[in-house]
């Protein structure tokens, strides 16, 4: 993700600083920064991203916004999970209250025995556990970015399909050969798990890892399509319908996020949600990108351009005008001439000098401060709207323009 909104902030000529080891990067200079760290930005809500990781919360608010989400409740013991599966009717999703990448999510489960077994497992990430109505169909994520959907996948759970000569963990095997599946996030998919989730879906498919599938049957390693999972992406981004993506927009601005992950379930993306009795199942803050970037089929689409456009408007370049003045005497005059003339225009001048960094008339580091340091300094600050360096005899810093 950061790769590629630091290519798309290139592009436009916007510049950018990596401010940690990790994926926090600043973007422009001065009052015209902004910062991104994987897929949240400045605008992105601390409160926003606190709803969306309560699930309970989250469907509530959906649903009062008009978007449809399916029934049902939390849970806070096994007992009262299996009570809130009878009231709904029918296979049931139990999922922690708090969770991410689908850990603890167990769908379309209807006895005791399973529901109890989910319910266990699920409180192991959450005190809190939800038991909901299942929703056939497939899992879509619709990727919102500044009130407009930008991208959308179709999410398959891991498979493997049988050939009738090789055993189940035979056939793992062989799909994680490929180049393609890596342990990390770098690959374009994952390795497929072979876990006690894992076995379980077997189980219930009355598999087990050493069986022999007779060919061209199709084994799933997991029920949930989560791509950290060993899940694939297909790219139906052009087939989204209209309704449906109004939708997603929806459940992004009731939640609060600029950059906004909708998982939703249903048969096809081609029609509204309510006409085929889909909905939105989670809302996600930070939300993967690797299969918008590189999906496992399909074309990859232009997220990154989407978060600079939402980041800085067209013809914006993120940058501050920048006066350096060089040579032998008269430096510090010019450099103080300079500053009030901006200062005049209106602008909140910062200014490095022989005796001192100043952010509009107010001195904040003193001494000789002349050098790339303090000038670093001036264009880190988001006060800044105008910048005017005193330059040491080595030159004008042109490493802080790019």
């Amino acid at each position: 993700c950061i790769r590629d909104s630091v290519n798309a902030a290139t592009a436009r000529n916007i510049p950018y600083r990596r401010l940690t080891q990790g994926s926090m990067v600043q973007f422009g200079w001065g009052s015209k920064q902004r910062r991104i760290q994987a897929a949240e930005t400045d605008l992105t809500s601390a409160i926003s991203e606190s709803i969306a990781q309560d699930k309970d919360l989250t469907k509530m608010l959906l649903d009062a916004a008009g978007v449809p989400v399916p029934l049902g409740r939390s849970v806070t013991t096994a007992e009262d999970a299996w009570a809130a599966a009878q009231e709904l009717g029918g296979p049931v999703v139990v999922k922690p209250r708090d969770g991410s990448q689908g850990r603890g999510v167990a769908v379309n489960i209807e006895t005791r025995e399973r529901v109890i077994q989910a319910f266990e497992v699920a409180e192991e990430i959450s005190s809190e556990v939800i038991v909901e109505r299942y929703i056939p169909g497939h899992d879509f994520r619709l990727l919102v970015v500044g009130g407009a959907l930008v991208a959308a996948s179709r999410r398959d759970p891991p498979q493997v399909t049988g050939d009738g000569v090789q055993t189940i963990r035979q056939l793992v095997d062989q799909v994680n050969a490929d180049p393609l599946r890596g342990d990390g996030h770098a690959t374009s998919l994952t390795k497929i798990r072979f876990d006690d989730i894992a076995l379980a879906t077997l189980k219930k498919q009355g598999f087990d890892a050493d069986s022999v599938p007779p060919p061209g049957t199709l084994i799933f390693l997991r029920n949930n399509a989560n791509l950290s999972t060993g899940g694939s992406a297909t790219d139906v981004t052009d087939e989204v319908h209209p309704e449906m993506a109004a939708r997603a927009v929806s459940a992004a601005r009731m939640i609060g996020l600029d950059i906004c992950g909708v998982d939703v379930v249903a048969e096809s993306v081609h029609y509204p949600l309510e006409e085929q009795h889909g909905g939105v199942v989670e809302v996600n803050a930070a939300p993967g990108l690797r299969m918008h970037l590189n999906p496992s089929f399909g074309k990859g689409r232009a997220v990154g351009e989407a978060i600079i456009a939402n980041m800085y408007a067209d013809g914006d370049d993120g940058r501050i005008p920048v006066v350096a003045v060089a040579g032998t005497n008269g430096k510090t005059t010019t450099v103080r001439l300079t500053a009030h003339i901006l200062g005049v225009a209106g602008n909140r001048v910062g200014m490095t000098n022989s005796d001192g960094v100043y952010v509009d008339n107010l001195r904040i580091d003193t001494g000789d401060c002349s050098g790339p340091r303090s000038a670093r300094s001036v264009l880190m600050h988001p006060d800044v709207d105008a910048a005017v360096f005193e330059t040491a005899r080595g030159g004008i810093p042109v490493s802080y323009t790019h």
